[in-house]
């Protein structure tokens, strides 16, 4: 009986070891996890911040073109 009790107490405190070392795998992931969205957070900031660089150009470029378009009328009732 003896050594079923060291031998169920030995086992059980490998299955608590097994048990700890895996909710520190978890843990490290859970954080690999976080640290991966943080990063793609930011990868979409920086995105939202080029299409706002882009609308701005394109929204220039069609003034210009606008613009470019009118002069030939502006020049016939001139004259």
């Amino acid at each position: 009986m003896y050594i079923r009790g060291k031998v169920g107490a030995f086992m059980s405190r490998m299955a608590a070891w097994e048990a700890m070392i895996e909710v520190e795998r978890v843990r490290m992931e859970v954080e690999r996890v976080r640290m991966e969205v943080e990063r793609v957070r930011m990868e979409a900031g920086r995105m939202q911040v080029k299409a706002m660089i882009i609308n701005g150009r394109v929204e220039y470029y069609n003034r210009r073109i606008r613009i470019a378009e009118a002069l030939p009328d502006i020049a016939d009732r001139a004259g």
